[in-house]
């Protein structure tokens, strides 16, 4: 099995190993949004079709998603230090 980058960059050599701030924006998938014709999921069996389109989420600090049990405590601990500045998080 090789292992190839998943990062090429046509005018930069070994992408993978720069400063992110010097590397093009790149976005991921994260699931928040998922729009998709009846007829590409049962035609194509498939839930992205031929054409995928972004949705960019913007978060403040203190947002983003939820998967581990330290993730959960963290967001408590700035809800709760939004609470104790008087601002109800949304």
């Amino acid at each position: 099995m090789e292992i190839k980058p998943l990062l090429t960059h046509p005018y930069v050599k070994e992408p993978y190993n720069h400063q992110r701030q010097r590397l093009p924006m790149v976005y991921h998938q994260n699931g928040y949004v998922d729009i998709t014709r009846y007829s590409t999921v049962m035609e194509k069996q498939s839930m992205s079709g031929d054409h995928v389109m972004p949705f960019i989420v913007e978060l403040e600090p203190g947002e983003g998603e939820i998967d581990t049990p330290e993730e959960l405590k963290m967001a408590i601990a700035h809800a709760d230090y939004e609470n104790s500045r008087g601002r109800v998080p949304s």
